[in-house]
Formats: C-alpha cells, sequence, structure tokens
C-alpha cells in the first residue's frame, strides 16, 4: 500500500489544500493506477467530491478508502459526512460511531465528527469530538470555533465564554467570535471591543455578510452600554448592504402573499377530529404562528412533535434542482 509519507501523496494533499482540486485529483488517479491498494488517494478523492457536493461519489470513494483501510478513523469520518449530505442519518450516525470508537488519530477527523454528531442532534458527542480537535491542534482557531459553539449549546456558558475569548486571542480579527462573545456576555465601558469592531466594519466593505455580522456586535454592545440610538444606527448601516443586494422586497412579498392566497385551499368543514395517525404538517409563511399551531397541537397526548426536520425541504429541493444549501 501506497505509505502515508509517499511524495505524490504529499504533492496531492499540497493542491488540495490550495484549491488546485484538478491536479490533486490528477495525482491520485496516477496513484491509484500504480497501486491499486492504496487508501489515501481514495479518501483524498472522496474529499474532493464532497467539496464539491458530490456526496454520492463521496460515499463510494469513501466506502473503497475504509475497505483496503479499516483501522483509520478519518475514513468512517468522511464517509459520515457523505452521507449526511445525502440526508441519510442513520447510517451517517453509524458511520461516525465507528469511526469514533476507531480513534481519531487527528484533529481534522475529531473536527469532522464533530460537526456530523452537531448535525445529527447528538451534541454531547460533538462537543467531545470537538474538544478532541482542541487538544490535538490548540492553536487552530477553526476547531475553538466550534468547540464554542458546542459548550454553549449544551449550556456550559462559563466554559463557552474562556472559548470564545480564546478563540479571539489566536485570531484577534474573527468577527463571528466577537459577535456570539457579545451576544453571549454584557458588555460593559471596562470591556468590549467598539474600536475593534468599527476598524473591522471599515475593512469589510463589498462584504455584506461580514458587515451584517459586524453591525450586529456593535449594535448589541451599544445597547449593553446604554446608547440606543447609536446602536440603531449600527444596525441600519450593518443590513444596508444586504438590503440592497435582495432588491425590491416589498413587492417580493406582495407577490408571495398573492400566491399564496390564490393556492390555498378553501378552509374545511368544522370536524370533530381525524382519525389517523398519519403525519401532521404545520405550514405557513414566516411569522404567520406555524409554532404556535405546533405547540397547541403537540400538547394533546396523542400527538409528538418532530420539531423542525429538514428533510421535506431537502426533499423538494432536489426534486426542484435548487442550486441552494
Amino acid at each position: 500500500m501506497t505509505a502515508p509519507t509517499d511524495p505524490r501523496m504529499a504533492a496531492a494533499w499540497q493542491c488540495y489544500r490550495q484549491g488546485r482540486y484538478h491536479e490533486a485529483h490528477g495525482q491520485c488517479l496516477a496513484i491509484v493506477k500504480d497501486d491499486p491498494r492504496a487508501a489515501a488517494p481514495y479518501a483524498l478523492l472522496g474529499r474532493i467530491a464532497a467539496d464539491h457536493g458530490t456526496f454520492d461519489k463521496g460515499v463510494e470513494l469513501f466506502q473503497r478508502a475504509r475497505t483496503l483501510d479499516p483501522a483509520d478513523a478519518a475514513h468512517g469520518a468522511g464517509l459520515a459526512r457523505c452521507l449526511l449530505g445525502l440526508n441519510r442519518e442513520p447510517p451517517a450516525l453509524a458511520a461516525a460511531e465507528a469511526a469514533l470508537a476507531r480513534g481519531p488519530a487527528d484533529a481534522d477527523c475529531f473536527d469532522t465528527l464533530g460537526v456530523v454528531f452537531s448535525r445529527l442532534g447528538q451534541q454531547a458527542r460533538a462537543a467531545e469530538c470537538f474538544r478532541g480537535a482542541n487538544r490535538l491542534a490548540p492553536d487552530q482557531p477553526g476547531y475553538l470555533l466550534n468547540l464554542c459553539w458546542a459548550e454553549q449549546y449544551l449550556g456550559d456558558f462559563e466554559a463557552a465564554e474562556r472559548a470564545w475569548r480564546a478563540c479571539i486571542r489566536l485570531d484577534p480579527g474573527n468577527e463571528r467570535a466577537i459577535l456570539a462573545l457579545v451576544n453571549l456576555v454584557p458588555q460593559t465601558p471596562e470591556r468590549h471591543f467598539t474600536d475593534k469592531l468599527v476598524r473591522l466594519f471599515d475593512r469589510a466593505a463589498g462584504h455584506p455578510d461580514r458587515l451584517l455580522r459586524i453591525g450586529h456586535a456593535l449594535a448589541k454592545t451599544l445597547e449593553d452600554l446604554g446608547r440606543p440610538a447609536e446602536a440603531f444606527d449600527w444596525l441600519q448601516r450593518g443590513k444596508a448592504a444586504r438590503a440592497a443586494r435582495v432588491g425590491n422586497l416589498d413587492a417580493w412579498q406582495s407577490d408571495l402573499f398573492a400566491a399564496a392566497m390564490e393556492t390555498a385551499p378553501a378552509p374545511p368543514e368544522p370536524a370533530r377530529g381525524h382519525a389517523s395517525d398519519a403525519p401532521i404538517f404545520v405550514f405557513g409563511l414566516p411569522r404567520s404562528g406555524t409554532t404556535l399551531v405546533e405547540r397547541i397541537l403537540s400538547s394533546h397526548p396523542a400527538v409528538t412533535s418532530a420539531g423542525e426536520p429538514m428533510d421535506f425541504a431537502l426533499t423538494v429541493r432536489r426534486r426542484a434542482g435548487s442550486p441552494t444549501r
């Protein structure tokens, strides 16, 4: 088998990290041609496929890599990622559990498993994996960022605050970490990030998403400091670029409501109930009361809420050929 130190694999990895996917792909194919029993090139090809959203191909490649080298947990982590991308949650969970049991050898594998577990609702396991990634690569803010979110989700706000501050020390310009910390901890006159955030906002011109995040962080900070007029001004400034990109939102909303009214069925005759164990779908426009209806229904002892699973939305997007995530 091709050793991990094979210079051709090292070159392929370098191309991959530099975003030169076509070259990395070609080098992996050349290695496989010389040594069909080499697992590493199949795994890297699987990564390339996953990065491009070709998850079905990624599943095939990672399965091949795992068959050739079952001891490497990274192959199982990559397989779990691709299965999750196909919305195949039970096999994704099984693959992730098997990979974790094998013992990840590097921070990237831990982080990949953490993301998979998090998206599957296994937040405690996700935090365990993110802690492993941070332990093996404590100087990498990206891994620490995921750990911050996990600690906050689990309700350990002190640990989350420590993690956010550590992330900011490693990456002082990380507006995601600053915004999260500002939202978590009230800002005080003695301890806040206002000057840094203003500088970041000035450097983020032309990037609507960044401007939105930084504007929100400044607004929350100034609200905490008792300066509501300035907070509102930063909200407007932060949202301006996004609003310009959206375009004529009023016309779009009017068309949306008109279409909803035209296609909505006539209200049924009042009934005493419906003797069926089929799923109940609650649907409607944003802020139209769907959550309230779901709460009312799920308060009945014969109804259990499934939350807001994305299965139906993902299926519709695939059937419609939507290019969005």
